[in-house]
């Protein structure tokens, strides 16, 4: 993903970072899975757009601080309203359940698209920027429910709420993409299938690109049954875990297409199948 990253940022027009939060930003001081600005070209095409630094937490102005020293003249400064080329920075809202601070980017082209960046299906007041605005596309994130797993009526008040949100979004647009911390888990997918049974037009990313959904963070614990690793692995052999499982992937995405229905159960099945197909790895040896 990171290699796609850089890829379309090099042939980007513009760049929008909506917030500071370490999977939305190139960082300074990445670690071994992470996006650095390092990692990015210095081309002259992409305008970085940033929002300015006044509703900043101090870890996210250094990281603001560190984008431009790397991008210089490429970055460009916006206030909440503000537009450049065909790029409205909106906002700030909040950043659903958190206290930091999200702003939403309208692309005002022949498909118009507004993302909602990480408002998580729980901002009511970003409905009035959707009312206005009437997107083709909306994109957005959804409540991060696996957060509170344990206590099921926080949950349950999440889900109504987004509910509300995700059915007023949708009336005012024709594609209605949720995807991000909702699909951290399987009952965030069954929760989504089951509403946009009433609702038209409300998709996942994957689907939206005509993919099978593939929810590797929500299965997790299929790989690690599949392909067992240590607790510390990320401590000193993490390279050599990120190539021993890049044919595993590419297995994975290869044949996923022929499946009728994917399950968290096939999925696992679909694992060791492909352990057993491909020539075990030294790190997987005697696992």
């Amino acid at each position: 993903m990171r290699s796609r990253i850089v890829d379309l940022w090099s042939r980007a027009r513009y760049v929008v970072l909506t917030h500071m939060h370490g999977d939305h930003v190139p960082l300074p001081n990445p670690n071994p899975f992470q996006l650095g600005i390092g990692h990015l070209p210095r081309n002259d095409s992409v305008t970085v757009v940033i929002p300015c630094a006044q509703w900043a937490s101090p870890r996210a102005r250094l990281r603001l601080e560190s984008i431009v020293n790397a991008f210089k003249d490429r970055v460009a400064r916006v206030e909440p309203g503000s537009r450049i080329g065909l790029v409205q920075v909106l906002g700030p809202y909040r950043h659903g359940v958190a206290e930091s601070a999200v702003y939403p980017v309208f692309v005002d082209s022949n498909e118009p698209l507004l993302h909602l960046s990480d408002t998580e299906l729980l901002v009511e007041e970003v409905v009035s920027d959707v009312r206005r605005l009437r997107p083709s596309i909306v994109v957005t994130s959804g409540p991060p429910i696996y957060r509170y797993a344990h206590d099921r009526s926080v949950v349950s008040s999440m889900l109504a709420k987004a509910r509300r949100i995700l059915e007023a979004i949708a009336r005012y647009s024709d594609k209605v993409v949720v995807d991000h911390h909702l699909l951290r888990c399987v009952e965030g997918y069954s929760w989504l299938k089951e509403v946009r049974r009433e609702l038209s037009g409300v998709t996942t990313a994957a689907e939206y690109m005509g993919r099978k959904p593939l929810f590797l963070e929500a299965w997790r614990s299929a790989l690690y049954i599949a392909f067992p690793v240590g607790n510390e692995w990320f401590k000193h052999s993490y390279r050599e875990v990120i190539d021993a499982f890049k044919p595993v992937y590419s297995e994975v995405l290869r044949r996923i297409e022929c499946l009728e229905d994917l399950s968290e159960e096939r999925f696992l099945e679909l694992l060791k199948d492909i352990r057993s197909s491909l020539e075990a790895p030294r790190l997987f040896r005697g696992s």
